[in-house]
């Protein structure tokens, strides 16, 4: 009984101590969310390609002094393209010589990706919209602790279509 009642207040203690607030977790440094707003360098690429009689591609190549975006949409006119449903984005961020840095993909968990077409003239090929995509890192030699995730918006385009 004399045991006890020594083991008791330590017993006691330290279930005290570990029942306090638990510290957050130390956020995942393997996974880095970029937020990039879109500034064009240059006039984007438009091409619409006949992949059937009834479906049409647009291909929007699109540029920044660091990076270069390909995005692709099952083109129907004026609306929103939700990706990765209706189409398919690429980026590559560029080292200062135009040689290709790193490349990322659509990131396709992440629901925000879309390219909206805000006006399509039909007889002028005119085609202007705006686009924010999700991207997430495609890492190099299969290095899974190169995540880097990057949220491109504020993306404009605007031009006449190439048709190919």
């Amino acid at each position: 009984m004399k045991y006890l009642k020594t083991i008791l207040p330590i017993l006691i203690a330290v279930f005290l101590l570990s029942c306090g607030k638990e510290d957050d977790p130390a956020p995942d440094a393997s996974l880095s969310k970029n937020t990039v707003v879109w500034t064009q360098e240059k006039p984007p690429t438009l091409n619409l390609y006949k992949i059937s009689q009834w479906t049409d591609s647009l291909f929007i190549g699109a540029y920044t002094k660091n990076g270069m975006m390909s995005l692709e949409i099952a083109f129907k006119g004026t609306g929103t393209y939700k990706l990765p449903a209706t189409g398919f984005a690429l980026y590559y961020k560029l080292n200062e010589d135009g040689s290709i840095k790193s490349n990322y993909i659509l990131n396709r968990e992440d629901a925000s990706s879309e390219v909206v077409v805000t006006a399509y003239n039909t007889e002028t090929n005119m085609v202007k919209g705006t686009f924010q995509i999700a991207l997430k890192k495609v890492p190099y030699n299969s290095d899974p602790s190169d995540q880097e995730e990057i949220q491109i918006t504020k993306g404009v385009f605007e031009g006449i279509i190439t048709k190919k």
